[in-house]
């Protein structure tokens, strides 16, 4: 599903981690969201050496807690797949001033593009 809106191009995807999240939640909550997945078309996007290894640079430089490893993980399948924007709920270890600067700080020190971290009231329009 992609819908142009403003000029930008918007492509719902998720992780693998997310899904493998999602596999091991508790019922109800693991069918409705993965039927969720299914229902929107949302992309699964893999985890590469690439995203493998641009996460263990955002954990070795202090941008994302060791313990939260697939927080990392969800920022550099976005960066490696070239996706403008990662969409969170999460305020604890993504959607955060220092996560936002330190990634971009790593992300163009490696030659990727900036890529910016909101929470989904920063990207709902309300009109």
């Amino acid at each position: 599903m992609q819908e142009i809106k403003n000029g930008l191009k918007f492509i719902p995807y998720t992780s693998l981690a997310t899904v493998q999240e999602l596999t091991e939640a508790k019922q109800p909550k693991r069918d409705k969201m993965l039927s969720i997945l299914s229902e929107y078309n949302i992309d699964v996007l893999d985890i590469t050496e690439e995203v493998l290894r641009l996460s263990k640079t955002y954990v070795s430089e202090g941008i994302i807690p060791e313990k939260y490893y697939d927080d990392a993980i969800h920022i550099a399948v976005a960066t490696v797949a070239d996706i403008s924007i990662v969409v969170s709920w999460n305020f604890k270890h993504i959607v955060k001033l220092k996560t936002r600067h330190m990634v971009n700080a790593i992300n163009l020190s490696e030659g990727y593009r900036r890529i910016e971290i909101c929470s989904p009231q920063e990207v709902i329009d309300y009109e």
